[in-house]
């Protein structure tokens, strides 16, 4: 039987284009924005939304390139709203104040948001450029003034965002509840002081998981099913809870050499998956293969690490808890919440008892990347 031609969406990006082609296939507009919970009251343009604009991954020079650009029309006035998505939560999306100037993280593609509707509205710059003044509000510490230059881009920026009338910032994530998280002491917030103070109400938290609560998006179905299968975790509550282990700290490094040779390809299942877990992080970041400790790295995080548990004579393999696990790895009660040594992330780890447990674990990826 002659297959049908279909789109299979990957990574973030393709989370967010097969959101949008399932709103705009339901005609679900308003319903997308009401969803977000916002720090503060929800904006009074919301209830009056008449249709929208998406420009996905719009790129604007040194101010990056947001997820997502929602144009919002009223009756009689538009509403720009920028969504950043990521697939793990709010917190380890974050830069610490350390680090703010990692351009990927989430609490600085906001801030960035910000500026460049600061930038377009007070006219910096010329016909070809879009910048920020020599004393640019920021809100950013350690940072340049940034511009974008791309001629009739430029342009054509200027005309959507220039007489918008209001803007707002919302944060796409795998929060397991939409609460707002902005206003966490632990968490750097997107802007800083007065600026904060003054704007905060205007930045909103949306998760995966309340948009197919609502029905907006469906793991079933439409077009961001696919990238779903792929890219985002699935839900570890009721029955697929996990149990913390009572001793997480007594991981540590295999000894190769005590291997048998099934549990050897366990290397080769971690070098097939780490890719899958990674995803759109990957595409502009290297991927650091560890062999001394069977890891994979990714800038600063290790995704997924071969561990040995002596208290169980058991090798585990520990997957970072907030990326995307395939759906067969939450079915064997052999499973667990770790941390591993040196690190303050969760991650799942699954034990792998005897040879046997391997070839289980095969069969799975076997199945699911077929």
């Amino acid at each position: 039987m002659k297959g049908s031609s279909k789109v299979l969406y990957y990574g973030e990006s393709g989370l967010v284009s097969g959101l949008v082609a399932d709103v705009i296939a339901a005609g679900a507009d308003r319903k997308l924005l009401e969803c977000v919970v916002w720090n503060g009251k929800t904006p009074d343009f919301v209830k009056e939304v008449e249709y929208c604009e998406y420009l996905p991954e719009y790129r604007l020079g040194d101010f990056g390139s947001p997820d997502l650009v929602i144009v919002a029309h009223t009756s009689n006035a538009k509403f720009i709203v920028f969504v950043e998505a990521k697939v793990v939560s709010y917190v380890n999306a974050c830069a610490s104040e350390a680090s703010f100037r990692q351009a990927r993280t989430i609490n600085v593609q906001l801030a960035l948001d910000r500026r460049f509707k600061q930038a377009v509205v007070s006219g910096g710059g010329d016909n070809i450029e879009i910048c920020e003044e020599a004393d640019y509000d920021s809100g950013i510490v350690r940072d340049r003034a940034r511009s974008l230059r791309k001629g009739g881009f430029t342009s054509y920026c200027r005309k959507i965002f220039a007489d918008a009338d209001g803007f707002y910032y919302v944060a796409l994530t795998t929060d397991p509840e939409c609460e707002s998280p902005y206003e966490d002491d632990d968490v750097l917030k997107a802007l800083i002081g007065a600026a904060w103070e003054g704007e905060k109400g205007l930045f909103g938290i949306l998760t995966w998981s309340e948009l197919m609560d609502k029905g907006i998006v469906s793991r079933e179905s439409g077009a961001f099913a696919n990238a779903a299968k792929l890219m985002l975790p699935v839900d570890d509550t009721g029955a697929n809870k996990l149990v913390y282990t009572s001793n997480p700290t007594n991981l540590r490094g295999v000894k190769l050499e005590e291997w048998s040779e099934d549990k050897k390809s366990l290397i080769d299942a971690l070098t097939r998956l780490t890719p899958c877990l990674i995803g759109a992080v990957a595409d502009e970041t290297e991927i650091e293969e560890l062999t001394g400790s069977y890891s994979y790295r990714v800038g600063n995080i290790v995704y997924a690490r071969i561990m040995y548990l002596p208290t169980e004579n058991t090798v585990v393999l520990a997957l970072l808890k907030d990326e995307n696990i395939p759906q067969f790895l939450y079915d064997d009660d052999k499973r667990f919440v770790c941390k591993l040594p040196n690190s303050d992330k969760q991650y799942i780890g699954y034990k792998f008892y005897t040879d046997a447990d391997v070839a289980r674990f095969r069969e799975g990826l076997d199945e699911y990347f077929a």
